[in-house]
């Protein structure tokens, strides 16, 4: 469902170039990943130094907030250059509109949670604390394998120091 296109296994790697704040991360779900990619490559064909605001999910769109170019005091680019980049990533956004954030499925927006997320039928049922659980759950999981200690009662305990 949801494709990487860089052989590091990160789609969002060549996006992660352009950021106005160097710890700024993109922040949608993993459905959407690839449209961000794209969103990107065409972005970059027509600005190769465009500077990444924000990409993120905002009233159930992807909003991929850019410069054509990074900014300077009195601008530096025209405003039709704004309303070509503008275009592109609005069209982006409506793209989003029938795609799940979670796994890139066809979604529609669910407005019956305190925000607005585009989501398929199998995770429109699906409640955050549920998933943070779940999440919770795999990242012990994870530790438990990294350390190769079993775990006991429900924790996971520590390696000891030789």
């Amino acid at each position: 469902m949801v494709e990487t296109s860089l052989a590091s296994g990160d789609v969002l790697e060549p996006v992660r170039q352009h950021p106005r704040d160097p710890s700024y991360d993109v922040d949608v779900g993993p459905g959407w990943r690839q449209l961000v990619f794209e969103c990107h490559q065409v972005v970059v064909a027509e600005f190769p130094e465009y500077e990444l605001l924000a990409v993120k999910q905002k009233w159930g769109a992807l909003a991929f907030q850019a410069f054509p170019r990074p900014w300077k005091p009195g601008g530096n680019w025209t405003d039709a250059e704004q309303s070509r980049l503008h275009a592109v990533t609005d069209a982006f956004a409506d793209r989003s509109e029938g795609i799940c954030e979670r796994c890139a499925a066809e979604g529609s927006l669910r407005e019956s949670r305190r925000v607005h997320l585009v989501l398929c039928d199998r995770y429109s049922f699906v409640r955050a604390d549920l998933a943070a659980e779940a999440a919770a759950a795999a990242r012990k999981a994870e530790l438990r394998e990294a350390a190769q200690v079993p775990a006991r009662a429900g924790h996971i305990t520590a390696p000891t120091d030789p």
